[in-house]
């Protein structure tokens, strides 16, 4: 009588595997808050690749700019065109494994874990730190050839932004902390230029004035800008605020009195306390 069995190592059981680690990824992820499917999530999942294909294209229609026309003149001649731009995501694949002996093996003998389990952790830790590190790549369109990452130098190819090439971001879409301090260089060098309420203010009012306007996302009914920002970041604005308290003068100056108010409403999350964010008012 032959008896159908299925191994550890059976490709089936692998598929189950790969799910279970899908899940495990995607608890783990320090950016699970954003995805979603819905028009209020920043990082917006779209899933029209599964029946086939490897590009998505998303479609960005401006508004109309005609002056229109009025009594007595004609409109047949003075339409306007429609303005449209496009922009595409293209999907690829990067993997990753941890190999080790089997069950039954000498080396799980000698050990009080189970390899199969470490090697799933693992690789859930894996693709969810390239998952963060290749959204934050792109957000912040970073186009250097290396970075640092946990004391670690990396050289920063597709691998590491999302299998699609990140874009400079423009003088329109960054804000420094400091007048004349305007690169990245500059901002290193100095000792003053640290990161202060003016900046956040700077970039909202970038965000709310932009053409076409950066949509903030609906959170409890009321419209939220989303800031990500580093330790060092709540720090120095910890700082500031525990200067303000101590320094009672500041009280009466109109603007450290906005900044108070606004620090009050910012409600701040920690990720793996690494990366903080919070919603602007």
């Amino acid at each position: 009588m032959a008896l159908t069995t299925y191994g550890v190592n059976d490709s089936l059981t692998a598929k189950v595997w790969a799910r279970d680690l899908n899940y495990e990824v995607t608890k783990g992820l320090e950016i699970a808050p954003l995805i979603g499917t819905g028009p209020n999530s920043i990082i917006q999942q779209k899933t029209e690749l599964k029946s086939g294909g490897d590009r998505v294209t998303v479609g960005l229609r401006m508004q109309l700019r005609g002056a229109g026309v009025s009594e007595g003149a004609v409109l047949q001649g003075n339409e306007e065109a429609l303005t449209t731009y496009s922009d595409n995501l293209i999907i690829n694949e990067l993997v990753h494994a941890v190999r080790s002996k089997g069950e039954d093996s000498i080396d799980q003998q000698r050990v009080l874990f189970n390899l199969r389990d470490e090697g799933k952790m693992a690789m859930a830790d894996w693709w969810a730190e390239r998952l963060s590190i290749s959204f934050f790549m792109q957000v912040c369109g970073y186009t250097g050839t290396s970075f640092t990452y946990r004391g670690v130098v990396y050289n920063a190819d597709s691998r590491y932004t999302g299998l699609n090439a990140a874009l400079a971001p423009t003088s329109l879409r960054t804000s420094y902390p400091s007048a004349g301090v305007n690169t990245d260089a500059l901002v290193n060098a100095s000792t003053t230029s640290t990161f202060n309420f003016d900046t956040i203010v700077r970039a909202k009012e970038k965000a709310m004035t932009a053409n076409p306007k950066i949509r903030p996302i609906m959170i409890q009914g009321q419209p939220k800008y989303v800031m990500y920002i580093h330790p060092y970041q709540l720090v120095d604005l910890q700082l500031q605020i525990s200067l303000r308290r101590v320094n009672r003068k500041w009280k009466h100056q109109a603007h450290n009195r906005h900044t108070e108010k606004l620090f009050r409403h910012f409600t701040f999350h920690t990720t793996s306390n690494r990366v903080f964010f919070c919603y602007l008012p």
